[in-house]
């Protein structure tokens, strides 16, 4: 029949843009002029910085889950960056301390929302009452930030920045374990990645020891020696003194022992309950290094909250019967770092002790029963913020309270603080949800180790601000998302392919 073709006809190949060789040359072209002016008008680090974040951008855009990575890899040695331009005389949004902003969490949140919107990201199932409390959080937090008694834009800023700005984790961790496998690769990455900034943290200690703490600090970081070290400070327990300050990776030591604490998590993980042997020897061995690491970081906290972390996660793990057990494995731990420290047990007994009682009577009762009846219906986002001071014409003249809970009443209100007990409440039941539901080894004890972690912070906001500070502001909310998670997952959903149990795999 004529004007008919009979078979199948091979089809054409799309045609390739002509114009998109040329318009990425020019595209680039015009990048390397802008460049060139900004660094013949002597701004070439800003222009470094403008290249190297639209290199990480076009990367995240492309596939976010980069960012993710490359956040947990930046942050162990984000201090580090950050000290080696101290003290910083640049503009303010060039400051080192946002470059895990700028470089990977602002364009990993783009990715993630570019990947939404081109449906090429699946999102499983999670828990939907944390994600709830977070959205009214959030919502809180802006509306305070119009509140008459904010001094400054710049001030409501910063708070919305501290308050929330990791908080979109807990949706971006949900959806990277989709497949569950990936849980494994995660906390894989978190304990290998956590050998550096312990091992230089106790090498900062013992060379401390043989060639005096502030000699060896001042050779370290210069100028900023007291900065990161709180003016060398040291305690005084029992004759003997306490660790000094270390602040390894990071620009204080605070922020050391706030990932110290983190860490514990995954190598207590892996130490229990990775599918190969070789991972969960290493997970023994790291666990061990970095319980010993945080409690000689010169943190008193960390002889209460590394013991009541690996306590708790042992207990959940094991049940009643694996009390007896953890507190042994946590008194062996303690006894290690006292031998080191030469310090007489009691005599640090009856130290944290003294502790305990001063700041359970001043700040987890007095600061949070003044900020109750001070500000009950708060005084704005930002106002009793650490960084937000910066944002104040006389930065000297900030006060703030260490209780967190304290703080969110000031800034928030009442409704922000049982806002904030809610978040928690919902975070902890749905990590014992996924305790009580997953048979899968590595799934349960994960869960496990999570809800521990979410019951030493909410017991710690009683007492600091680790919840504003880097590293635990991101870790906090990666935890949040493995246990929204993981309370969804199905029992078919493994972490490996079927094989050996654990305790007998290779």
């Amino acid at each position: 029949m004529n004007g008919v073709r009979t078979g199948t006809q091979p089809h054409a190949a799309p045609a390739r843009p002509a114009l998109a060789p040329a318009a990425i040359l020019l595209g680039g072209l015009l990048v390397a002029l802008f460049a060139a002016h900004l660094i013949l008008h002597e701004w070439g680090l800003l222009s470094l910085l403008g290249l190297a974040l639209l290199f990480c951008l076009g990367l995240m855009l492309l596939c976010w889950q980069r960012g993710y990575y490359g956040l947990l890899g930046y942050l162990p040695f984000s201090g580090a960056v950050m000290l080696a331009f101290y003290p910083w005389d640049g503009p303010l949004f060039a400051h080192p301390l946002l470059y895990k902003d700028l470089f990977f969490a602002l364009p990993t949140y783009l990715g993630f929302l570019g990947a939404r919107v081109l449906r090429r990201t699946v999102l499983p199932e999670f828990a939907r009452a944390p994600a709830l409390c977070i959205l009214l959080f959030v919502l809180l937090v802006f509306v305070q930030a119009l509140h008459p008694g904010v001094p400054t834009p710049l001030v409501a800023a910063i708070g919305i920045k501290v308050w929330v700005f990791y908080m979109p984790l807990y949706l971006l961790t949900a959806a990277l374990l989709a497949d569950l496998g990936r849980l494994r690769t995660l906390l894989r990455t978190c304990v290998v990645l956590a050998v550096v900034p312990c091992l230089v943290g106790l090498a900062q200690y013992l060379l401390g020891r043989l060639s005096g703490h502030q000699e060896v600090m001042e050779a370290i970081y210069g100028e900023a020696a007291a900065h990161v070290t709180q003016e060398f400070t040291v305690f005084e327990v029992g004759g003997s003194y306490l660790a000094p300050r270390i602040p390894a990776t990071f620009s204080s030591a605070t922020q050391y022992f706030a990932y110290t604490l983190a860490m514990l998590v995954p190598c207590y993980i892996l130490s229990r309950s990775d599918p190969a042997r070789r991972w969960r020897r290493i997970g023994r061995w790291m666990l061990v290094l970095v319980a010993v690491a945080s409690l000689l970081s010169g943190a008193r906290a960390a002889f209460v909250f590394v013991p009541l972390l690996l306590v708790l996660a042992y207990g959940f793990d094991r049940g009643l019967g694996g009390l007896p057990r953890a507190l042994l494995i946590a008194s062996l731990v303690l006894a290690l770092a006292l031998g080191i420290l030469n310090v007489p047990a009691s005599s640090l007994f009856e130290h944290i002790w003294e502790l305990l009682v001063t700041y359970g009577e001043q700040t987890a009762y007095l600061d949070l029963l003044h900020a109750v009846q001070n500000s009950p219906f708060g005084s704005g986002t930002g106002t009793n913020t650490g960084p937000a001071r910066y944002g104040l014409n006389n930065p000297e003249a900030f006060v703030a309270v260490e209780n967190y809970y304290a703080k969110a009443v000031l800034e928030l209100g009442l409704i922000g603080l049982l806002l904030l007990w809610l978040l928690f409440a919902t975070l902890i039941a749905a990590a014992w949800r996924a305790r009580q539901r997953l048979h899968s080894p590595l799934l349960r004890t994960t869960a496990c180790a999570v809800l521990a972690f979410f019951l030493v912070m909410a017991v710690n906001c009683f007492k600091g601000w680790l919840m504003d500070l880097d590293p635990i502001n991101v870790y906090f909310w990666v935890y949040a998302g493995i246990a929204g998670r993981l309370a969804c997952a199905g029992q078919t959903d493994e972490t490996a392919p079927p094989g050996p149990a654990p305790a007998e795999a290779s």
